[in-house]
């Protein structure tokens, strides 16, 4: 097999072994919808990010739509805001020593 050959399929390997472990990340810390509903969250908010976001779908299934919104070019992550006003995202954002 010629030296660039092997190059490129080692460089593949490569990045498919780094996209598994960068998407295993967000499953080895916890419930991820559970990290987005947030701290306060009733479990049928949790239940609601895990539909939303696609954490009820299996394993695989998840994996292959993330790595094909990576290299699709589209948003990998999705804002935790995007169902709330941007009234009350400004307002989660704000520093907790800051009152108005």
């Amino acid at each position: 097999m010629p030296y660039l050959v092997q190059r490129l399929l080692l460089t593949l390997l490569v990045l498919l072994a780094t996209s598994m472990l960068a998407f295993s990340l967000t499953h080895l810390a916890g419930d991820p919808a559970a990290a987005v509903a947030g701290a306060g969250a009733s479990p049928a908010d949790i239940e609601a990010a895990r539909t939303l976001y696609g954490f009820d779908q299996p394993i695989w299934q998840q994996y292959l739509t993330w790595i094909g919104r990576a290299v699709g070019g589209t948003s990998v992550a999705r804002s935790t805001c995007a169902c709330r006003s941007s009234k009350s995202c400004l307002n989660t954002r704000r520093s907790p020593s800051r009152s108005d």
